[in-house]
């Protein structure tokens, strides 16, 4: 048995069977990253939000289920979901909704949206490019310092919840 779920470009193929199936979420003719909410900071989901989109999936996508089988999902609103839930979060962005991390530091700036799209592909960027990052966040006022990798983290998630907001 097989859903598709298409919401503002989203798709999201769920399909349930007794062989092993690629679960992807494809955005724009693109691959959506995967991001880990951490549920105990979440809390309860309201019924609120404006246009919810999946956080996470209990099993994790892409596991082997049985015909029936079921899969709890965590939906929430990808401009207002605070950073502090994403696991691995640099300091830098707590306090900060996804919505205005996408806005602030990657909206309007083509290079940055290309980096983090690299980055979520391979979580790796030569040094050059990492000097990009770097100094395109402390322009905003954001130190990466030796945390880069948990302001990737966030700057993803801004990605993956926002590329096609507004």
């Amino acid at each position: 048995m097989a859903t598709r779920i298409n919401n503002e470009n989203l798709i999201a193929n769920v399909a349930l069977s007794v062989q092993e199936v690629a679960a992807l979420t494809i955005r724009n003719q693109q691959v959506v990253g995967a991001v880990q909410i951490d549920e105990i900071l979440l809390g309860p989901i309201e019924a609120i939000y404006t246009s919810p989109r999946v956080v996470s999936q209990t099993p994790k996508a892409g596991t082997l289920l049985a015909r029936g089988a079921t899969v709890n999902l965590v939906f929430a609103n990808g401009r207002t979901l605070p950073a502090d839930t994403i696991v691995g979060v640099s300091s830098q962005f707590k306090g900060r909704q996804l919505g205005s991390v996408y806005d602030d530091f990657i909206k309007d700036d083509p290079t940055m949206s290309a980096l983090v799209s690299k980055y979520g592909e391979d979580k790796a960027l030569s040094e050059a490019e990492r000097v990009v990052v770097q100094q395109s966040l402390a322009r905003k006022g954001v130190e990466v310092g030796n945390d880069f990798d948990g302001a990737m983290v966030a700057l993803g998630a801004a990605y993956t919840f926002n590329g096609i907001a507004t």
